[in-house]
């Protein structure tokens, strides 16, 4: 998939400062994906799907920080498939799970 946001949001990743923490590049890529959240949601939504599928490091935990974060319900599917990966010890490391279940209990929010 090939979009502006997609190749914007790359070069945010591929821009970010190397001597920065790992904390301050994700609140940096927070509030990056905020300023297309309402304007290019579907576009936002296809670039945090893709991540949430390669399943690699940053892009994956970003995608489930960005989701959690401004609650895209639309990504509990992919969110849910991720975490059942790492279950079966397909992607990440086994502690990443807990991190995935907060995520997807705030975008579900209380039952």
């Amino acid at each position: 998939m090939e979009s502006k946001i997609k190749d914007w949001l790359e070069s945010q990743i591929e821009n970010f400062p190397e001597r920065a923490s790992g904390e301050d590049f994700f609140k940096f890529m927070i509030r990056q994906a905020g300023k297309v959240y309402e304007t290019q949601r579907a576009d936002l939504i296809d670039t945090l799907r893709e991540w949430l599928q390669v399943r690699t490091s940053p892009r994956t935990p970003l995608a489930v920080d960005i989701a959690s974060f401004y609650n895209l319900h639309e990504l509990i599917p992919d969110i849910v498939d991720l975490r059942n990966a790492v279950r079966r010890g397909e992607a990440f490391k086994p502690y990443y799970e807990n991190t995935i279940t907060k995520a997807l209990e705030k975008i579900m929010g209380p039952n």
